[in-house]
């Protein structure tokens, strides 16, 4: 299933640079996604055409999306002692 949304944005707004705002709606709309774990990388990836994971952790680490937690921190160093690594 696919949707298409339209928004009707006032040229005063625009600024003349409407390709580059609609973009920036879109990006801003995923980003929000993903950070309420509505969107996986695949599907920020997808969204935004991107090619590459690279491109998407580049797009999510520009707009400090991270989805790196404090436990997750907390665990690694874990396994990084166990393995006698730390």
């Amino acid at each position: 299933m696919e949707i298409q949304v339209s928004l009707i944005i006032p040229d005063e707004l625009l600024s003349g640079a409407s390709e580059k705002v609609s973009r920036q709606i879109l990006e801003q709309f995923v980003l929000e996604g993903y950070k309420k774990r509505k969107l996986t990388t695949k599907q920020v990836g997808e969204l935004l055409g991107f090619s590459t994971r690279f491109e998407v952790d580049d797009f999510l680490h520009r707009h400090e999306a991270f989805d790196y937690s404090v436990e997750d921190l907390e665990a690694d160093l874990k396994t990084l002692k166990d393995l006698g690594l730390k």
